[in-house]
């Protein structure tokens, strides 16, 4: 069997997550992007706390961390009503070994 190379298209934040595991994994990749660098667009990416084992499996979960905030509480409010909901992660302590959410700029986690 011929190995060729895997392509990926779009050097964002899954690109280049999907690029980088592929070839920590010894799996040749080639990756496309348009751009000659890293968009600098305002979209901020969270990262949910069942996501953060794969970054640290990965081994940039720490970059990671210095880059962005970690969050566990959160609110919801309603203008029209006043409204307001909060609720945290703390059913995941003890459960889960990041029981918080990352947030991080896509520019921040693509460097």
């Amino acid at each position: 069997m011929k190995k060729s190379p895997v392509g990926i298209v779009g050097a964002g934040p899954v690109g280049l997550l999907c690029a980088l595991g592929l070839a920590r994994s010894g799996v040749e990749c080639v990756l496309i992007e348009r751009e000659s660098g890293v968009a600098d667009s305002p979209r901020a990416i969270a990262h949910h706390w069942s996501t953060l084992p794969g970054l640290d499996a990965l081994g940039v979960l720490d970059t990671c961390f210095d880059r962005g905030f970690r969050k566990n509480d959160f609110a919801v409010k309603s203008y029209k009503t006043g409204e307001e909901i909060r609720w945290t992660l703390d059913v995941l302590n003890g459960r889960a070994k990041f029981p918080y959410n990352l947030y991080l700029p896509s520019t921040r986690l693509g460097r």
